[in-house]
């Protein structure tokens, strides 16, 4: 369990959405957010944030200092970025280049750190990716938790391919053209109580 000098729920002061955040930030969420063999390079952080800026909001929090001080702590962070939905028809490549203006979204990444799973940050995190994506016809997602599957389902996507990548185990979901049955809800609803405030 959290001491109250780890990032939890419970000791959080503030809470700060990011948009357009620096490459270092974005690592650092990404490495607090996964095992190791699910952590991505300082290369492809360095090419998604260069590349689609506007699809990569950094969350993260104060702790334990009140109006006065504290220290920030990465919370998690949501990535999407356009991508040729031809690469639906083949095998799903390891890095996926950024497209500008097609009808798609590839949903690179949209976790929170693991005490966070559940909490109303997630919430509050995929309720702005849905707001960010709404409206755009075919998606894709990796999915390396079941959180993320069920999040994938949500947005009305199926189960395209698996394979394991490096050893691990790794899933792509999409859904090809049109809106999926719940395309107008977020992928994580329920009521936003005591949540911080968000900047």
């Amino acid at each position: 369990m959290p001491t109250a000098r780890e990032p939890a729920p419970h000791n959080l002061d503030r809470v700060e959405a990011v948009p357009r955040p620096e490459v270092r930030a974005v690592l650092e969420a990404d490495h607090a957010c996964y095992p190791p063999a699910y952590r991505v390079s300082l290369v492809k952080v360095q090419a998604l944030c260069d590349g689609f800026p506007e699809g990569v909001t950094l969350y993260r929090g104060r702790f334990g200092g009140g109006r006065l001080g504290g220290t920030w702590h990465p919370l998690g962070y949501s990535a999407w970025h356009p991508f040729d939905p031809d690469l639906l028809e083949r095998p799903w490549p390891t890095s996926v280049a950024i497209l500008p203006g097609a009808p798609s979204a590839y949903l690179y990444n949209y976790s929170v750190i693991p005490a966070f799973i559940g909490s109303p940050i997630a919430r509050e995190l995929m309720t702005r990716l849905a707001e960010q994506i709404r409206g755009i016809p075919t998606l894709a997602a990796d999915t390396v938790s079941i959180h993320g599957v069920r999040a994938a389902q949500r947005w009305g996507m199926r189960l395209h391919e698996a394979r394991q990548v490096d050893g691990a185990p790794w899933e792509l979901w999409a859904r090809r053209g049109g809106a999926g049955p719940r395309d107008a809800d977020p992928p994580i609803s329920g009521p936003r109580v005591n949540r911080p405030p968000l900047t």
